[in-house]
Parts: C-alpha cells; sequence; structure tokens
C-alpha cells in the first residue's frame, strides 16, 4: 500500500471515530475515546517519524511541514483537554467538538494540499515503500517471549 494510501485511510478512521464519539453515551465515551486517541497519536507520530524526514530537505514541503507540526501540537493539546475533562461532565461533548474542528481543518490540509504533493514528488515504488514501512510500524506487536 502506498504511504499516502495509508495515511487518508488512517483519516477516514479518525473521522468515523470522531463522529462515533460525538455520538455515544456518556458511560461508553471512555473506551471511544481511548480509540480514538489512540488512533490519533499514532497517526500523528507515523507522520512525523516517517513521512516528514523525507519532506524536510524539499523547500517545496517547508511550510507545509511546519503546518501540519504545528496542527499535530494544536491536536494533542486538545485531545489532552478532554482526555482530562469526565466522560459524564457536560463540557465534554464541547471539547469533542473542538477537537473535531482541529482534527478536520488538519486532515483537509492534508489530503488537498500535502498527499496531492507527495503523490507528485514522489514515485509509486518509493511510496510503496514507505507506505510498507508505514504498516511495519502500525502492525501490533506481539509479546516479547520470556
Amino acid at each position: 500500500m502506498r504511504a499516502t494510501d495509508l495515511l487518508r485511510q488512517q483519516h477516514r478512521e479518525a473521522r468515523a471515530l470522531l463522529g462515533r464519539l460525538a455520538e455515544v453515551p456518556a458511560g461508553d465515551r471512555t473506551a471511544c475515546l481511548a480509540e480514538l486517541s489512540a488512533a490519533l497519536r499514532g497517526h500523528a507520530d507515523l507522520e512525523e517519524e516517517l513521512l516528514y524526514p523525507e519532506l524536510e530537505d524539499d523547500a517545496d514541503f517547508e511550510e507545509l511541514v511546519s503546518d501540519a507540526f504545528q496542527e499535530h501540537e494544536e491536536i494533542r493539546g486538545a485531545l489532552a483537554d478532554l482526555e482530562r475533562c469526565p466522560t459524564d461532565d457536560e463540557e465534554f461533548p464541547d471539547l469533542v467538538h473542538a477537537l473535531g474542528d482541529i482534527v478536520q481543518h488538519h486532515l483537509r490540509d492534508e489530503e488537498e494540499e500535502l498527499l496531492p504533493r507527495v503523490d507528485a514528488a514522489f514515485g509509486h515504488a518509493a511510496l510503496a515503500e514507505l507506505g510498507a514501512r508505514m504498516l511495519l510500524r502500525t502492525e501490533p506487536r506481539a509479546p516479547a517471549a520470556p
């Protein structure tokens, strides 16, 4: 799978989790929030550790990557605010909405600007190789044998 296809797939999953978190009853929010948190943090780490280093020496990507790092920090901050809020608090839905706005903006920026430019700049083989490394990074690891 090409790296950009994997990232777009993760975007769809993040949107679905955000939608689910906004709709689930308060008693089910903890598990949904944990799943969303893991997905968002894992996605940001994947981009920061594997994609962005591939782009850092290219002046055409400098501003996009800088903006993406900043947006990741905003997402982490909004996610931390949400994780600190009791799931039955009346403020919880507003924090979900605020996080959703930040995430949607970031995903739109990536899908409309960054990822199409990455697709154009890298060949299929390079994107497939990067995608394979990303998949290895995202696959659950078996526990180490004692």
